[in-house]
């Protein structure tokens, strides 16, 4: 009985120094994003880089962020003279705003290439928002969605609107004292752009 316990003991040991071999082997070689932050007013080129997959092609597209501000739903609704009955979700009381501008660089005319805002977020210490669709479409009724392209040599501007639900993500104070930054790209460089 004593020898199969031993040798139970060894198998769960063997496998213990395996597992951890393997998980050492795997983890030596990642390499982590280099993180890369902008100023406001800075024109930023995408680049190769992506946030989920190397297929976003994003390439010869550059955003310049122009401001930024916190405002209430109320402030939101007046200044775009939506009522409340048109804000999708009840748990939201501000709106992170900011003014873009994304231009094409490109020389010639491609439809592959194109801006996904959907993965363009705001990132705090230990928090991340993303942009709130309903919100989009109302105040840029010009957009047809937040994923589109420019032809080649021209740039649009744009109000970015980023939903803020304080149990969620933090309340106005917080913001204040640990503003977001705009995360561009993921990798291999995380573009940041700081929004103060």
């Amino acid at each position: 009985m004593k020898k199969k316990k031993v040798g139970i003991s060894i198998i769960i040991l063997c496998l213990v120094v395996v597992f951890g071999l393997r998980f050492y082997d795997v983890n030596r070689n990642v390499k982590t994003s280099i993180i890369q932050e902008f100023s406001v007013g800075e024109v930023v080129p995408f680049g190769d880089d992506f946030n989920n997959s190397p297929d976003e092609n994003m390439n010869g597209y550059a955003l310049q962020v122009l401001s930024s501000e916190i405002v209430s739903v109320d402030e939101f609704n007046e200044k775009y003279n939506q009522s409340n009955e048109e804000i999708v979700d009840d748990l939201t009381e501000y709106y992170y705003l900011v003014h873009v501008s994304f231009e094409n660089s490109n020389k010639m005319q491609d439809v592959e290439n194109g801006v996904l805002l959907d993965l363009i977020s705001l990132v705090g210490t230990n928090y991340y928002i993303i942009i709130d669709y309903a919100a989009f479409q109302m105040i840029n009724p010009d957009m047809p969605g937040t994923s589109f392209s420019l032809k080649p040599g021209t740039s649009k501007e744009m109000i970015l609107p980023y939903a803020v639900v304080p149990e969620v993500h933090a309340d106005n104070n917080s913001l204040r004292k640990d503003p977001p930054k705009l995360q561009m790209t993921e990798y291999p460089h995380r573009k940041m752009i700081d929004l103060n």
